[in-house]
């Protein structure tokens, strides 16, 4: 038997040989195809970034100096807010779900986080494995927190904080945190901000063994920006003539341990209460008599009182923001310059 062919007689066994090949051959193309598509999946599932989030700013920056695209980052506190006096929305909760690692300050400042943590974790009476890092819990823990021991902010006390030590500062240091003890401003400082961003690079070597040599020279990076931050406070506060500074609420100690700041006077003495008219009036002179020329006010809180401290002692108010965030001042790095040119301003 024959078959006509594209106008060609080809025997039966041929035809069929024929087909067959052909068939083999798309056969071997789709199973090809599907490989590659298979592939690409998986590539694109492995390469999909890590979920972080950070109950403040600099946390979830030190993140994105780590990961890079790697990582998407989401910060609970919105800027403006203070950590002091946040409370927590239905919206911060949903932000947890699907994160693989959870930042926090710890030390007794954000423990309102607490339950957002462990609410994230599950999900439709499933545990999903999440990194919970308190930073300043472990670099107390791990030793790492310079020896504030001491320095209790009194108005009209002028003390000079020197390069400490780095060890527990126990429960004595800071009672700002409603007598919980250790001051937990520790991100002010870029040397321990060195220390948390290789922590940080850990914790994500732990959901993201694959990527480890990605969180590892993302480690590296930041921590030489943060080495050439240190190096622009140190040379800032060492062109200046004077030391003293009036800051808004007590949470310098580290700034000022690292770069020999003295701390003349508080405006809070406890964040986000309101100070009593005798402490208002001491504090007036106080600023007098150490002939300061600006106090500093936070964007995060009323500046209400700052600027009338300003017009009875005769000075300027200028900002000096912990958290950062907002436009001129978007990453960690770029809020510190702007506070060590803020210091420059105050202390020439």
């Amino acid at each position: 038997m024959f078959f006509v062919f594209f106008g060609k007689k080809v025997a039966k066994k041929d035809f069929e040989a024929y087909i067959l090949s052909s068939l083999d051959a798309n056969m071997k193309t789709v199973t090809s195809l599907l490989f590659i598509l298979f592939l690409f999946a998986a590539s694109f599932v492995q390469a999909a970034p890590v979920r972080v989030v950070a109950t403040i700013e600099p946390l979830a920056d030190w993140a994105r100096m780590v990961g890079g695209d790697d990582v998407t980052v989401e910060t609970l506190l919105a800027p403006g807010h203070s950590p002091h006096t946040y409370d927590p929305t239905p919206g911060d909760m949903r932000k947890t779900v699907e994160a693989s690692v959870f930042l926090k300050v710890g030390l007794h400042l954000d423990d309102w986080a607490d339950h957002i943590a462990n609410a994230g974790a599950s999900r439709d009476g499933v545990t999903t494995p999440c990194q919970l890092l308190s930073l300043g819990d472990w670099l107390k823990a791990s030793a790492l927190l310079p020896d504030l021991s001491g320095i209790e902010p009194k108005s009209g006390v002028v003390t000079r904080i020197g390069h400490a030590g780095a060890h527990d500062d126990g429960d004595e240091a800071h009672h700002h945190e409603e007598g919980h003890g250790t001051d937990p401003h520790f991100w002010l400082d870029p040397i321990l901000a060195q220390r948390c961003v290789d922590e940080i690079a850990r914790a994500l070597c732990v959901v993201a063994p694959e990527r480890a040599d990605c969180w590892k020279a993302g480690a590296a990076r930041a921590r030489g920006e943060l080495a050439v931050l240190d190096d622009v406070l140190s040379s800032t506060v060492a062109s200046c003539s004077r030391r003293e500074i009036a800051c808004f609420h007590d949470g310098y100690k580290y700034l000022a341990a690292r770069y020999g700041l003295i701390r003349v006077a508080v405006i809070e003495e406890y964040a986000g209460k309101a100070p009593g008219e005798r402490y208002l009036i001491e504090l007036v002179r106080d600023i007098k008599r150490s002939k300061l020329t600006a106090i500093f006010a936070e964007p995060q809180m009323s500046s209400r009182i700052a600027n009338v401290i300003a017009q009875e002692a005769g000075v300027r108010v200028l900002i000096l923001d912990p958290l950062g965030g907002t436009p001129g001042r978007e990453t960690y790095l770029k809020n510190m310059r702007a506070n060590a040119a803020a210091i420059r301003d105050a202390l020439k």
